[in-house]
């Protein structure tokens, strides 16, 4: 799954953008990163969602495969609606790039706070 890597690297390197990010300690980056990929990548996979055929780029899996494993690996149909949702919700709002980039820093900071130590 070489597209779901490259949306890991690129939530890394927008947190690595992110003010004073690089001034937390390295167990605080670690964590921010993790409690914050899945919501970012939500967001990040919104972008492509079409409110016509609420139909979404899957990490380019072709149909065939997106039936599979949709049929195969059910856990994925719950993640399929949380991008239908935040589809739905980010479209309407018509977000240009200063408000998609700040909802992926409030996802970012907001998610592993409470496990932070310098926070």
């Amino acid at each position: 799954m070489l597209t779901s890597t490259l949306f890991i690297i690129k939530v890394i390197k927008f947190a690595k953008t992110v003010p004073g990010f690089k001034e937390l300690y390295h167990n605080d980056m670690k964590v921010l990163v993790q409690e914050g990929m899945y919501p970012i990548i939500l967001v990040q996979l919104s972008r492509d969602f079409n409110l016509v055929t609420e139909e979404f780029n899957y990490f380019n899996f072709s149909n065939k495969e997106k039936e599979i494993i949709l049929t195969r690996f059910s856990i994925f149909n719950k993640i399929a609606d949380h991008v239908i949702t935040s589809g739905r919700l980010i479209k309407l709002k018509n977000l240009d790039e200063t408000l998609f980039a700040l909802i992926c820093y409030i996802e970012l900071v907001k998610g592993g706070r409470s496990y932070c130590t310098n926070l």
